[in-house]
């Protein structure tokens, strides 16, 4: 759907009515553009685009012209083109590289979480695109990185993304503490990239408010939160039916994850939610607790569905 939203809005004009696709330039530089794309009326996204460049070997520009796309908050990486024709259909093999670092193979075309690869482009001089075809020799793309942070650096606003934390005073400790609250959550990054919207809520025995919550960008997950007054306490995700998640339902938990507390992108924290839903157990609370920066998370296998638990600080 994404991918379908996004040609449209490539081909739309930047004057819209309801419901319809656009794209508009939110900043130009020489290397790099900050593009806001999105339904309107609906939703927004902000994307950050290269200046393009014809291949390098030769200067050819027969295939059109190729650049790099990084989305935001997503931070999907996408290298497209424009009136490529066949040329990345019989490609056998892509890769991208960030200096002299790792090559990182790529599906032109198809977005791939990259935020490993935004944080090196911050810092490199070029991106690199190697297109190899089985036979003959390479077709290489570059694109320069001058001027990529700064632009980068634009997206938040683009977005219209603001702090989603406030700070009270813990009573016990007399110590500041941080809370979120349903609506901030509602309003930030992760809710607008994903299409969240609350749709249901009950009250429960322990005196907390269950909030059920739609993901209208993403088939499978569950998602809900339990508030006490406006504050989130608790979250929770399940994915029915699998305890084995897919690239794409991983990286919906570990953004859900950074955006109730963004310090967890500093952790490895796939490798031990994958560990502990491979555990079968009867009920997530008998599932081990893992703390990672506030939160304390519990993840298993609950009677075949991929269940974590989630509660703040």
């Amino acid at each position: 759907m994404k991918k379908i939203i996004l040609v449209l809005v490539l081909l739309s004009s930047s004057v819209a009515y309801a419901g319809e696709p656009y794209v508009k330039t939110f900043n130009k530089g020489k290397n790099w553009t900050v593009l806001e794309v999105g339904m309107k009326g609906e939703f927004k996204q902000c994307a950050l685009r290269s200046s393009p460049f014809y291949l390098d070997n030769g200067k050819d520009p027969k295939y059109g012209t190729t650049f790099l796309e990084i989305s935001y908050p997503g931070n999907n990486v996408t290298f497209s083109g424009e009136n490529i024709g066949a040329y990345f259909k019989i490609s056998k093999q892509a890769t991208l590289q960030v200096d002299d670092g790792a090559s990182v193979s790529i599906i032109p075309e198809t977005p791939m979480p990259g935020k490993s690869i935004v944080d090196n482009m911050m810092k490199g001089m070029t991106a690199k695109i190697t297109i190899d075809f089985g036979i003959g020799s390479s077709d290489i793309h570059t694109f320069s990185l001058s001027g990529f942070s700064a632009a980068y650096n634009m997206l938040p606003a683009c977005s219209g993304i603001s702090a989603v934390k406030q700070t009270v005073v813990d009573a016990h400790s007399g110590r500041p503490k941080e809370t979120m609250t349903l609506d901030s959550f509602l309003k930030g990054g992760f809710a607008k990239q994903y299409g969240i919207s609350q749709q249901d809520g009950w009250a429960l025995r322990n005196g907390l408010f269950s909030n059920e919550l739609s993901v209208s960008r993403l088939q499978g997950p569950m998602l809900s939160a339990s508030t006490k007054g406006e504050n989130i306490l608790e979250a929770g995700v399940m994915f029915l039916g699998t305890s084995n998640l897919d690239d794409s339902e991983m990286l919906f938990v570990m953004e859900l994850l950074k955006a109730l507390d963004p310090i967890t992108s500093k952790f490895h924290i796939k490798e031990a939610i994958s560990k502990s839903l491979s555990n079968r157990v009867s009920q997530i609370n008998q599932a081990p607790i893992q703390t990672f920066g506030k939160l304390h998370v519990r993840a298993a296998n609950v009677g075949g569905d991929a269940v974590i638990s989630i509660k703040l600080q």
